[in-house]
């Protein structure tokens, strides 16, 4: 029998939950079936106080989890892979057919299988206890269609914000209307750029119909032939075929459909991002996990703290698959920016771009490619070495943490460089109120001379005026500034002498060069060069936005 779990079949099933949740046997469950239909959930008397009793009397009110006989739920309890996958395929009402005997799990966890819920996911034995890592695979199937719709929306709210293309790139949108409008068009809201598609139909339908009735039979008139003025410059030179007339308007509209044609490019490229991107997910488990974490689905320990091998519980289970259903109806539900930093660091060694999406977020346009993100090509780079044959140099990246200079409670705070070592950022002390995210790198080198060391670089197009004023408007390498004996050949005693700190401060009010529609970022890893040994350059993420601090002319 084919059944869609709800409420009433949950209690029809008593037996069944009892076994999930009650280190029971099946024989032992209830099994009249019309009695246990007409019962009512009793009060749980265990969760009066407990953090998750709304979540567990919305759970089992919901129908896909009930307390045990002796009227306790015991959130604090181990759950099992099978109870959890369980739990989740219930809650999602997931139809499959119903075990006559024998093992009660195996018709569940093929409708998992079937409706991309679960792709063996699990180590070791299902009736073991699953792991808060394991939750979260599970969980990040189950929610990937929604996340995959929420991306595409805001992706598109961002990037294609229609007011903010026509300041950078249609500042004559308005000038070209009242043109258009002085030509009698009617039944088109030029200012509608909702649908893309159905806005270029019209206005060409009509640019048409305007040539055939104006500008065609006015060269005919003149007995000429006529061609268009977006014709070969050979023919409309050896035909004299192009309207005067229509030489007034043409640039305009042309202005105004190549605006239209441009919206709809990055549109059509914005959904294959958004397609390629989600496509990968599935196919890497820590990237799943972070995934779950950044759809508000799970949460930390304690600041900074996944503890993805610890054993789930009751209460955690019911509370995660609640905020299952709710993100799946549409919620967008809280995410605490300490998990999703721990969760990124955990996925790919670094939380630069949770951390700074601001800056580090849309990727240079490849026509073969898409719009590779500067967090796919994170992904691409990292583990790969920096290398230069002559002194036998490596150097690897493990690591790359941003702290919010800002936040005393940023767990990653205790990797800042020591301040009471004179540390100096763009020749001057530090001042402890500036406003900024710190990147801290983690390097291996090896190399047979001296210089064991890696740069880490962040380039762009930056205003440039203010920073050589010492205005700290820009990415800057904080240095420490230290006083030493000088040596004998030299005419002092002591004399001041600078280090890099390693770490980079980046200013919460950069500041890109307002002449430059685009702005453009570049993470770079330079080997160090000396006199015979060139300087090796890599990139590891490239970000090309909107500048928000171009000037439009």
């Amino acid at each position: 029998m084919v059944q869609a779990v709800k409420k009433s079949i949950i209690f029809a099933i008593g037996g069944i939950i009892l076994l999930v949740f009650g280190n029971v046997s099946y024989a032992e469950g209830i099994e009249d079936t019309a009695a246990v239909e007409e019962q009512q959930p009793a009060a749980l008397t265990d969760i009066s106080s407990h953090w998750a009793k709304r979540e567990i009397e919305a759970a089992v009110a919901a129908g896909y989890v009930t307390g045990f006989e002796d009227q306790t739920f015991r959130p604090e309890a181990k759950v099992t892979k099978e109870q959890f996958l369980a739990m989740a395929a219930r809650a999602l009402e997931l139809s499959y057919e119903t075990a006559d005997g024998g093992e009660w799990f195996a018709p569940i966890l093929q409708a998992a299988k079937t409706n991309g819920l679960y792709k063996d996911d699990y180590t070791g034995s299902l009736k073991g206890a699953i792991s808060r890592r394991e939750m979260a695979l599970t969980l990040e199937r189950a929610t990937h269609k929604q996340a995959k719709a929420n991306a595409l929306a805001d992706v598109l709210k961002s990037d294609l914000d229609i007011q903010q293309h026509i300041r950078y790139s249609y500042p004559l949108l308005e000038k070209d209307i009242a043109v258009l409008k002085s030509y009698n068009i009617e039944g088109i809201d030029l200012r509608d750029f909702s649908d893309l598609d159905a806005q270029l139909d019209k206005i060409s339908d009509w640019y048409n119909k305007l040539q055939e009735e104006k500008f065609i039979p006015e060269n005919e008139k003149q007995g000429r032939v006529y061609c268009s003025p977006a014709a070969d410059d050979w023919y409309i030179e050896e035909y004299k075929c192009v309207n005067e007339n229509e030489l007034k308007i043409f640039p305009v509209y042309e202005r105004y459909t190549n605006f239209i044609w441009m919206l709809d490019f990055k549109k059509m490229r914005l959904t294959g991002d958004v397609n390629r991107i989600y496509a990968k997910i599935p196919n890497n488990a820590k990237q799943m996990v972070f995934e779950a974490v950044s759809r508000g689905i799970i949460g930390g320990t304690k600041p900074g703290e996944l503890s993805l091998e610890a054993d789930a519980t009751r209460a955690q289970a019911v509370v995660m698959i609640e905020r299952m259903l709710a993100y799946n109806a549409g919620e967008r539900l809280p995410v605490n920016e300490y998990s999703l930093s721990a969760a990124e660091i955990y996925w790919h060694h670094t939380n630069l771009f949770s951390k700074l999406p601001q800056l580090f977020n849309r990727g240079e346009m490849n026509f073969e490619e898409g719009d590779r993100t500067p967090s796919e090509d994170w992904d691409y780079w990292y583990g790969k070495p920096v290398e230069r044959a002559k002194d036998s140099y490596k150097a690897y990246l493990d690591e790359l943490i941003v702290v919010d200079y800002n936040d005393p409670k940023d767990p990653y705070r205790h990797l800042l460089p020591d301040t009471s070592k004179n540390v100096q950022l763009l020749g001057k002390p530090l001042n402890s109120n500036v406003q900024a995210y710190v990147l801290i790198p983690k390097v291996r080198v090896t190399t047979t001379q001296s210089w064991k060391y890696l740069n880490v670089h962040v380039r762009g197009n930056f205003n440039s005026t203010d920073a050589s004023n010492g205005v700290f408007n820009q990415p800057a390498i904080a240095e420490y500034q230290r006083s030493v004996s000088c040596s004998a050949l030299e005419a002092c005693k002591t004399k001041t002498v600078t280090e890099s700190t390693g770490v980079i401060f980046i200013p919460k009010a950069i500041q890109f060069a307002s002449g430059d529609v685009s702005a453009r970022l570049y993470l770079e890893l330079i080997a160090p060069g000396a006199s015979g040994y060139d300087y090796v350059t890599r990139s590891l993420a490239r970000s090309t936005f909107l500048n928000p601090n171009y000037a439009t002319k």
